[in-house]
């Protein structure tokens, strides 16, 4: 982000910030949804954005990527602490297979390699 503008995201990015679309997720029965909750304020939340999106330009075909902004879409965050059980932390991956939570992880732990082995089909 440069200037305090909008920070430009991939396209590959979905953007959900309601509860339909929240919900939408958690009921897919095919493929794999991976949720990533980011904070643009915390430098820990942008160095895992980056590890997630060197996973999305190989995996971008294998799984549908959500990026949810934690401070602008409050609601849609809390909603998937709810929907999946896991604690809200921020930066925080979820990976969900035909509505199940089969992987998640937050700070330091969001790698590459891990986000990659619950990728791979």
């Amino acid at each position: 982000m440069m200037g305090g503008g909008k920070p430009t995201l991939s396209e590959k990015w979905r953007l959900p910030d309601s509860t339909l679309e929240i919900e939408e997720i958690f009921k897919k029965d095919t493929g794999i949804q991976v949720i990533y909750k980011h904070s643009f304020s915390c430098g820990i939340s942008m160095f895992a954005k980056l590890k997630v999106e060197e996973v999305m330009k190989d995996a971008s075909d294998e799984a549908e990527f959500y990026l949810i902004d934690v401070r602008q879409s409050r609601g849609a965050s809390n909603l998937v602490a709810e929907q999946s059980g896991i604690r809200h932390e921020s930066p925080q991956v979820i990976v969900i297979k035909k509505g199940e939570i089969i992987w998640h992880a937050s700070h330091g732990a969001i790698d590459e390699t891990s986000l990659m082995k619950y990728i791979e089909i």
